[in-house]
């Protein structure tokens, strides 16, 4: 399955969460909605180009680790995005699931084990075995913190991905690193942990 499919799968899923009744049409023209913008030159030059440029701005104005940070970090870049100009330029979401490294998961989460944290509620004493990214509506992923936990668990070294600190992932672009979504929750912190606040 693509990260598309996977993607508006997660956004089912989030529905279905909420107990928001969507119609399936919703999903197939989610579906169109999204290939299209993966067409679109400005999307992309502005996700490729312009993007790395403000998640190192963001970052540098960030603790110095941010490793185990996912749901904070993400919480709080998309809330400065929603309330810039930016969000003129590009819509974003919140992205919960796993990422691969090398073929290999990095997190135990499935659907179940998202249930279970959710229907748990807000626990911010509890470890949670799961990613939070940014997904862009051209499907580019902005990860800020995926380097300094990979450099935390000990996966890679301080050069592997040279002066960056984040990463801008696109499917099929030859990465060590895969993403799979599979809930989309824009307030999915706020349900379960709380904010580092530092922005």
């Amino acid at each position: 399955m693509s990260y598309l499919d996977e993607y508006v799968s997660a956004v089912r899923f989030g529905n279905k969460l909420r107990n928001e009744k969507v119609p399936k049409e919703a999903y197939d023209d989610l579906l169109q909605y999204c290939r299209e913008l993966a067409k679109n030159q400005d999307l992309a030059q502005f996700t490729d180009q312009m993007l790395p440029a403000i998640a190192e701005q963001f970052i540098k104005e960030s603790p110095p680790d941010l490793a185990g940070l996912c749901h904070s970090v993400s919480q709080q870049f998309f809330d400065n995005w929603v309330q810039s100009e930016l969000s003129q330029a590009s819509g974003l979401a919140i992205t919960v699931g796993s990422v691969e490294f090398k073929g290999k998961p990095l997190y135990p989460v499935s659907k179940s084990s998202l249930r279970r944290t959710l229907a748990e509620g807000f626990n911010p004493n509890r470890e949670l075995d799961l990613h939070v990214w940014l997904t862009f509506p051209n499907m580019r992923v902005l990860d800020l913190t995926i380097v300094p936990t990979l450099l935390e668990k000990g996966l890679i070294n301080s050069d592997d991905f040279g002066d960056l600190r984040h990463v801008v992932w696109t499917e099929g672009n030859n990465s060590q690193l895969y993403y799979r979504p599979m809930l989309q929750d824009d307030q999915f912190l706020f349900k379960v942990d709380k904010i580092a606040g530092y922005a």
